[in-house]
């Protein structure tokens, strides 16, 4: 089998084998996989009535669940992943499955896989109206910083992204690379948004950002992930700016999320300031993200 990176082109056939399932985890969205394919090294291929997409992790070769329409194919096709790693000699290591998939396997193949919860990977998700109207005392510090932005930035401007914005966009995206070290994760997040940016039209993102004395300084970008859930995918602000990433928080999800009765923010990446700032806005669960390895080589998970 031959794999290959995901390409814009690919965005027809994803959403095909994606559709008519409801996925928690914002994984399983081609935009997600188009944004963070540096990320993981996503390359797919089509195999058995599945696409699946292979991946580097833990300096392993994975694969995530086949993703199909049905059971009955994720179930085929799983059986010939277990086979592909076989005659590879390679330990099977499936990574990045859900509640759903834990479900289908155990009862398809009672303890045939060992499971792993991932919980760097877990999903923050939160209820929008919780996000938007900020109520209660747990909230005090958000409305506060706010009202701060409200009353430093009167002449603000909230407005949807365009082609002239993302120009802007990209402006804001290098100064955020220019205010960190280089590593793996910050070019792969850099090069995915570019991807992001010069398709930004054939997508089916919804974006906005907050304009200041004619300068962009806050963007955020998402979409829908399944019927009742929107996700973010990206949020990029000028820190500098007091209040200005509470702000948009608010302002976005009050005008492109209303008609959705949760937000799902992603994983904190393991990094000590994100989880601490997706905490703080107190989501009201936690999607999970699971490894599994064949029950005869737990091996993998060491």
């Amino acid at each position: 089998m031959q794999f290959r990176s995901i390409t814009i082109e690919d965005k027809s056939l994803f959403q095909y084998y994606l559709a008519d399932r409801y996925y928690e985890t914002i994984t399983y969205n081609f935009t997600s996989f188009y944004l963070w394919q540096y990320w993981d090294n996503y390359r797919f291929t089509e195999n058995l009535g599945s696409l699946w997409v292979q991946c580097d992790l833990f300096g392993s070769v994975a694969f995530l669940p086949p993703i199909a329409p049905d059971e009955p194919t994720i179930l085929a096709a799983t059986e010939a992943m277990i086979d592909w790693f076989a005659k590879n000699d390679l330990p099977f290591f499936m990574v990045e499955g859900t509640e759903f998939h834990r479900q289908l396997y155990q009862n398809a193949w009672p303890n045939r896989f060992c499971y792993a919860d991932f919980p760097l990977g877990d999903n923050y998700i939160y209820r929008v109206e919780d996000l938007v109207n900020l109520k209660g005392n747990k909230y005090r510090n958000k409305r506060n910083h706010i009202y701060q932005f409200l009353r430093e930035y009167t002449n603000f401007q909230f407005l949807p992204l365009d082609k002239s914005l993302i120009q802007a966009c990209r402006r804001l995206t290098d100064d955020w690379v220019n205010q960190h070290k280089p590593s793996h994760t910050i070019i792969a997040e850099y090069k995915g948004l570019q991807l992001l940016f010069d398709h930004y039209a054939e997508l089916d993102c919804l974006g906005a950002g907050i304009i200041i004395d004619d300068k962009l300084e806050a963007f955020t970008i998402g979409e829908k992930l399944n019927r009742d859930t929107f996700m973010i995918q990206v949020e990029k602000a000028n820190p500098a700016k007091q209040g200005i990433y509470q702000a948009i928080n608010q302002f976005f999800l009050r005008d492109f999320a209303k008609d959705y009765t949760y937000v799902n923010r992603a994983e904190d990446m393991d990094e000590p300031g994100i989880r601490q700032a997706k905490q703080s806005y107190h989501p009201c669960k936690m999607a999970k993200k699971i490894h599994f390895t064949l029950a005869e080589d737990i091996s993998a998970f060491a």
